[in-house]
């Protein structure tokens, strides 16, 4: 008996989830398509599926009325392989953007059963503040600071798995009854879940070289495998493409570009020409990226500020009006005569970015920790407003922060007077100003 089966996670057909699986199916190893079913069907032909499905779910306890239910919960896809499929010691999920490569890949994947572990994965990390699954992770499971993990492609044994779908179905319980703060994902359980049981990060287990292609998604790296599975270097990847020329390949590939956060307009631009000719209708879905320039003149606030602005995970930059030098660790600061003037440097010397706000040095940011800072400032551009500003304080004592397109800042200029009101776009001011 083969001592363990890979869950190929998925939400559709295509080339890419096919090679996949039969790449591991050549490998000698088991495999099984983990299909999200939740939204619509999935024709699967005669491969095998598990069902992520609304019925199944519910019958097991697990469902709850959330919109991406099949994204947040891949936890939800391990348990169903393990109820459908019980004869295996192990279970690996590889979502259908990852890939691993080894000569001996049945061996190479068997690492975490050799090591007797019940839970496996590239990192574990303590969550920051701000992580949208951190308060309900410390509350539910009674600690002090919750953990985190990467979910690409994670290793569970079968006990760790089930006692793990009796927690789960206990969470779900009691969430829905008592409305706890946020629905926790499939990381943020796991990760503090396993805390009484054995765990290794990947790295433990294999070596680095092994893992330095294993990547969150959102940072920038894309990797290309032949479809032949040739000339590739043993380890993990992540996020990749198996390089066809079809339109299921230029699919995925805009879907990943669209969640690069490094990706500004400049090479939003170069990089979806290259891929799709529509270039209109493919670049609406990108993220926005927005900078934040903090305007110095002195005041002793702006320490503060910066400091708050990164710790949100906002970029940021400060525009020094004055002669004397201010300078913060991994934040640069300009020195110009004018916001006008930085905002040209500013746009020449850094164009991964669609806009920037402009906040005066004594303004404090007053939002909730559970919002994120980043999509508040992404607003404007989420809404198509090219230029606009928020007042700050009272007519007496009063300044306004401005939000301007990079590219309506280049034909128009930085003139205040064409700025439109943004308070509409906020349910409540996140910017307030500092007591003197």
């Amino acid at each position: 008996m083969k001592r363990f089966l890979i869950g190929l996670r998925t939400e559709k057909i295509d080339i890419q989830t096919l090679s996949l699986f039969l790449y591991y199916k050549n490998a000698n190893i088991d495999v099984v398509l983990v299909v999200d079913e939740l939204k619509k069907d999935v024709d699967c032909g005669v491969f095998p599926k598990v069902s992520i499905n609304k019925s199944t779910l519910t019958e097991l306890g697990l469902y709850v009325e959330l919109e991406n239910l099949g994204w947040l919960c891949g936890d939800f896809g391990l348990y169903l392989m393990t109820l459908e499929y019980p004869n295996y010691e192990g279970y690996w999920l590889i979502e259908d953007d990852a890939f691993v490569f080894s000569e001996n890949l049945l061996f190479y994947l068997e690492q975490p059963l050799l090591k007797k572990l019940d839970l496996c994965a590239k990192s574990f990390w303590e969550a920051h503040n701000g992580w949208p699954w951190k308060e309900s992770a410390e509350q539910y499971f009674n600690i002090s600071i919750a953990k985190k993990m990467l979910f690409s492609m994670v290793y569970v044994s079968k006990l760790f798995c089930l006692d793990a779908l009796k927690k789960r179905i206990e969470y779900v319980e009691i969430y829905s009854k008592n409305n706890l703060p946020e629905f926790l994902n499939d990381e943020s359980f796991l990760a503090n879940f396993s805390q009484n049981y054995t765990t290794l990060r990947m790295d433990e287990l294999y070596s680095k070289d092994d893992l330095e292609n294993f990547n969150f998604t959102t940072n920038g790296n894309l990797y290309f495998i032949s479809p032949n599975f040739v000339n590739i270097k043993q380890g993990f990847y992540h996020p990749i493409i198996i390089s066809t020329n079809s339109q299921d390949c230029n699919d995925r590939m805009i879907h990943i570009l669209k969640k690069q956060k490094k990706l500004g307009r400049y090479y939003k631009n170069l990089l979806v020409n290259k891929i799709n000719g529509n270039l209109k209708k493919t670049i609406s879905g990108f993220q926005p990226r927005v900078l934040v320039c903090v305007v110095y003149k002195g005041s002793s606030n702006i320490h503060d500020l910066v400091k708050l602005i990164k710790k949100r995970w906002a970029d940021c930059i400060i525009l020094n009006l004055l002669k004397s030098e201010i300078s913060f660790e991994s934040v640069d600061s300009l020195k110009v005569e004018t916001i006008e003037s930085g905002l040209n440097m500013i746009e020449k010397a850094y164009p991964n970015y669609d806009g920037v706000w402009v906040i005066d040095e004594k303004c404090q940011i007053v939002l909730d920790t559970n919002q994120s800072l980043v999509k508040q400032l992404e607003v404007p551009e989420r809404k198509k407003i090219n230029f606009g500003y928020i007042e700050v304080g009272t007519s007496i004592n009063s300044i306004f922060a401005y939000y301007i397109n990079f590219d309506y800042f280049e034909k128009n200029g930085f003139i205040t007077n064409t700025a439109t009101n943004l308070d509409c776009f906020y349910e409540k001011s996140f910017l307030s100003l500092i007591n003197d």
